[in-house]
């Protein structure tokens, strides 16, 4: 899927050349002569340069070159067309290069140029001969220093959404607005706050509304929060519902960077979109147990707001079990404005159907891994739409929230995962393998100033930690079971940090550690970025897709805009249902209704996510990650 637009850069010339019956003249040293032939040439084309001493006379009218053994080829293959490179008109070198000798040749289509090519190799009236490359024009990569650990953007296997060569296309405008509806936005964070929505119709802080729409001082979107205190966690914002709606819980700061955030600004990371525009809807929060949640009656309101504002696309990444009038209407009034509605299918694992998701109003999302393969917790079906990088995503958080992790092992680098509130630490020692972490397994074990690598299964996480801890651990590396990625969650705060890695590198330290001494280095950081897996962070993804595909082509209806994602959907290889495939940029941009579609379409499915289970009857759970 590295598919970029193709420029041949004729930077030699075709020669054709009909000459007289005469013997070529060839080389004894094929392998000197004779080069490899490259994929990625004009198929029925080759260039050459004849040596000087050969004395050519060339005769671009008549196809003659003046060099018997090369117009003798050239009459063998039929050669239709001869172009010189440069002609020099007062016979003389350009800088001591001989130009006016090398010739661009044309044959017909069917030809084997290969073989063609290998015979005027072989020449030794000829100086060299070439194919006539094709060059590509460089995809565009952004400045972003964290661009290269996006990899749902860009990475070398391309499973992934094909940005960069979209890049080249569109990068976004402004006047596209993606109303997150989420737990808010952290509006005031370096790399989103020049793509926040500003509503010119008010004056801020006049104490008036001035635009008529209902809202006092919305300048930046809006605050449907009202709870009890009792209700939040500590440091949440319970109420009232206000002009402010700022992130306190992280989720939503994460699927607008994935979004949108600002691009080739030499800072953090890259969105889909670089410029679209990103309108804060807060209707969701942490509860007073940790985890997000949104109500009926917030949602609807949130999506009202977003419609009646100007927003083009809305990214909702919560959902539940049952379905809601209300919000069927909300969906409903908002479709009738011409939003897109983009849904996170769940992370159930699970084919059972979530609402909004399944509402035929909303383009439903799956999450698919770095290989293609659907994400361990995503949910799929009949019912989805279209599949997006939802896996270890890298993206903004509030600002000093996040929880990054880093784990080296013998200089080399491992993928992980900060375990839920664990230690914030850096530590270096001797990793040691634990089993499963139970208390027999380190029972009699001296673990002081060591790390510990212990398996999934048998006991929940906290109670590993506590044991490697209670001898003396200072760190611990938990790797999974089964295929795909881990997202561990201590239930309280621990006194150690701890990651989740996969079970093959798990597997390959394990190994390691049987045989010698190894060290490992692991930190676990506050940071303004973190790293989080869920449908969740497929939707916005999906959802800035939307985006540059609206900046490109502003008059596109819902229904063109899911026709021409799905149509152009790269196809997945995989046992589950994850509707047309996995979404492409690129192909999504370039898309042509009166050409074939580039990709077949296959059966639809759909996701929910808000890093946990959703009920969309009274609340909807979002997990808390920290």
């Amino acid at each position: 899927m590295n598919i970029i637009k193709n420029i041949i850069f004729t930077f030699l010339i075709i020669g054709m050349l009909i000459g007289a019956n005469v013997t070529a003249e060839y080389t004894t040293d094929d392998t000197e002569n004779t080069k490899s032939f490259p994929s990625d040439f004009v198929p029925s084309e080759l260039i050459i340069k004849i040596n000087s001493d050969s004395d050519p006379n060339i005769n671009i009218e008549d196809l003659l070159t003046g060099v018997s053994s090369i117009d003798t080829l050239n009459q063998k293959y039929q050669a239709t067309i001869m172009r010189q490179l440069h002609q020099d008109k007062r016979n003389q070198k350009t800088d001591g290069v001989e130009l006016s000798y090398i010739l661009k040749i044309e044959f017909s289509d069917d030809v084997d140029i290969t073989s063609i090519l290998n015979e005027y190799q072989k020449l030794v009236d000829i100086e060299y001969a070439e194919p006539n490359h094709i060059y590509h024009i460089q995809a565009t990569i952004p400045n972003d220093p964290r661009f290269n650990e996006q990899w749902g953007l860009h990475q070398t296997n391309d499973c992934d959404i094909d940005a960069p060569e979209a890049w080249d296309i569109e990068r976004g405008d402004e006047n596209i607005i993606i109303a997150i509806h989420d737990t808010g936005v952290d509006y005031t964070h370096p790399d989103l706050m020049d793509n926040i929505w500003e509503n010119i119709n008010e004056i801020p802080g006049n104490g008036i509304d001035d635009d008529g729409n209902g809202y006092i001082d919305d300048i930046r979107g809006w605050d449907f929060v009202s709870v009890e205190p009792s209700e939040v966690y500590p440091g949440e914002d319970a109420a009232p519902r206000d002009n402010d709606p700022m992130d306190f819980d992280g989720h939503g700061t994460h699927c607008a960077g994935i979004a949108s955030a600002v691009t080739n600004d030499a800072t953090g990371v890259a969105g889909v979109c670089w410029d679209c525009t990103i309108m804060p809807i807060r209707a969701g929060y942490t509860n007073s147990e940790g985890s997000g949640v949104l109500q009926d009656y917030d949602c609807a309101a949130g999506i009202i707001y977003a419609a009646d504002n100007g927003a083009d696309i809305i990214s909702m990444s919560w959902g539940g079990d049952e379905p809601s009038q209300l919000i069927i209407d909300a969906l409903d009034y908002a479709y009738s404005k011409g939003v897109i509605l983009v849904t996170s299918a769940g992370n159930e694992n699970s084919d059972v159907v979530k609402y909004p998701a399944v509402y035929p109003t909303t383009i439903s999302i799956a999450a698919t891994d770095k290989n293609d393969e659907k994400a361990s917790f995503s949910n799929y079906g009949d019912w989805i739409d279209i599949a997006a990088p939802g896996v270890y995503i890298l993206s903004t958080m509030p600002i000093g929230s996040g929880i990054e992790s880093f784990l080296t092992v013998e200089s080399v680098d491992y993928e992980s995962n900060s375990m839920h509130l664990c230690a914030v630490d850096d530590v270096t020692g001797d990793l040691v393998d634990v089993g499963y972490g139970r208390v027999e397994d380190v029972q009699g074990l001296d673990l002081t100033g060591k790390i510990a690598l212990i398996e999934r299964g048998y006991g929940s996480f906290k109670d590993k930690i506590i044991n490697v801890y209670n001898v003396g651990a200072i760190g611990a590396v938990v790797f999974n079971n089964i295929p795909g990625d881990l997202n561990g969650d201590l239930q309280e705060q621990q006194n150690i940090p701890a990651v989740s890695i996969s079970q093959e590198d798990g597997q390959t330290l394990r190994t390691a550690v049987a045989s010698e001494t190894t060290t490992a280095h692991l930190v676990v950081a506050s940071s303004d970025y973190e790293k989080m897996s869920g449908t969740s962070m497929a939707c916005p993804m999906a959802a800035g897709v939307i985006g540059l595909l609206l900046s490109k082509n502003p008059g596109l209806s819902q229904n063109q805009v899911k026709t021409i994602i799905c149509e152009t959907a790269d196809p997945l290889n995989t046992e589950y249902d994850l509707g047309a495939g996995r979404i492409n940029t690129y192909q999504a941009l370039l898309y042509n209704p009166d050409t074939p579609t580039q990709a077949p379409l296959l059966s639809p499915l759909n996701i929910l996510m808000l890093m946990g289970l959703i009920s969309l009857v009274g609340l909807i759970g979002l997990r808390r990650r920290k």
